[in-house]
C-alpha cells in the first residue's frame, strides 16, 4: 500500500543554518588590558569594539567607542586640571583604567570569548593589541598638542 496512514510522512528537510560569528577573530580579555595599558581607555575601547563588531554586535561596538572616548576625555581633563600639580605619581592613573576595562571586557565579552575559544575560534595577536594601544596614544598626543597649540595661538591673538 503506497498510502499507509500509519507511516510518518517523508519530506526533504534542509538543515537550518546556524549563524555564528566564530569564523571571525577576537581579542582575548588580556589584549584589552594590554591596549589600555599602552594607549588609555580609548585603546581598550577600540579593542572591545572590534570584538563586538566581529561578534555581530555593531551597535555595542559604536556605544563602546563613544563611552571610551568620553571616559578618555574626562580622564585627560582630570589629569590636566586637577592632578597635574598634585603629588600623586602619574603611573598610578593607569591602574584604574586597566582594571576598569578588564572588568568591562570580562563582564560584557568574557562568555562569548570563552565560547569562541572552545569552538576553535581564532584569536588576534596580543601584539596587535599593543600596536592599537601605541597608535591610539600617539593620536591622542597629537590631538592634545594641536589643541594646546591652537589654544596658545588664540591667546596670543587675543592679547
Amino acid at each position: 500500500m503506497p498510502n499507509d496512514i500509519y507511516k510518518s510522512p517523508q519530506s526533504e528537510l534542509e538543515p537550518i543554518a546556524y549563524v555564528d560569528h566564530y569564523g571571525n577573530k577576537l581579542f582575548e580579555i588580556q589584549s584589552v588590558g594590554i591596549a589600555t595599558f599602552c594607549g588609555s581607555l580609548l585603546a581598550g575601547g577600540v579593542v572591545m569594539a572590534i570584538n563586538f563588531k566581529n561578534m555581530g554586535r555593531s551597535d555595542h561596538a559604536l556605544t563602546t567607542i563613544v563611552c571610551s572616548l568620553i571616559a578618555t576625555a574626562i580622564l585627560f581633563a582630570l589629569v590636566f586640571f586637577v592632578l597635574l600639580d598634585s603629588e600623586i605619581p602619574r603611573f598610578i592613573i593607569v591602574v584604574p583604567q586597566v582594571l576598569l576595562t578588564l572588568f568591562c571586557a570580562k563582564t560584557y565579552q568574557g562568555k562569548s570569548i570563552d565560547k569562541h575559544k572552545e569552538n576553535g575560534g581564532k584569536l588576534y595577536s596580543r601584539w596587535l593589541a599593543f600596536l592599537i594601544g601605541v597608535i591610539t596614544i600617539v593620536v591622542i598626543l597629537i590631538v592634545t598638542f594641536l589643541a594646546l597649540l591652537g589654544y596658545s595661538l588664540a591667546q596670543g591673538f587675543l592679547q
